[in-house]
């Protein structure tokens, strides 16, 4: 099941967290789900 939202709100909460982690560009990023 999925969750429908828009490009602009997810890209708004992708900037906001990567703004928060001081990410850059070339930084890399472990990613999983459980």
């Amino acid at each position: 099941e999925g969750v429908a939202i828009s490009h602009a709100a997810l890209a708004e909460f992708v900037a906001l967290g990567a703004n928060y982690s001081d990410l850059r560009e070339g930084d890399r990023v472990l990613q999983f789900a459980t």
